[in-house]
């Protein structure tokens, strides 16, 4: 049996909590959520430029993109915002949820013969 460290028994009995065996502690969210992403492999779709030119979900997500940056850098060059800054926002909320929307649904092969 493995028995706690001191330094743990201290700062467990400062916080009045039992102090846990330093052999059974379990590794932390954090590190079992990087253990698992680094065993994620990422590849490209086989049919990616296809996808890039006519999904519906990454023209909205290039419109947030665009409205977002937009936001970014009008003020360095406009000292007045043109549209107030609820419609803006409000926009990008709309195109953002879209994109999540459109994502979701399947969307036909217009022109493409399968």
């Amino acid at each position: 049996m493995t028995d706690t460290t001191p330094a743990v028994a201290a700062v467990a009995a400062a916080l009045a909590v039992p102090a846990v065996p330093v052999a059974t502690a379990k590794p932390s969210l954090l590190y079992r959520a990087v253990a698992y992403v680094k065993g994620i492999r990422i590849k490209l779709h086989s049919d990616w430029e296809f996808i890039i030119t006519r999904s519906w979900s990454i023209r909205f997500v290039f419109m947030a993109f665009v409205l977002s940056g937009l936001e970014v850098f009008m003020p360095l060059f406009v000292d007045t915002t043109v549209v107030p800054k609820i419609y803006y926002a409000s926009a990008i909320a709309i195109v953002t949820g879209a994109a999540f929307v459109a994502r979701l649904v399947a969307q036909k092969r217009e022109g493409v013969s399968d």
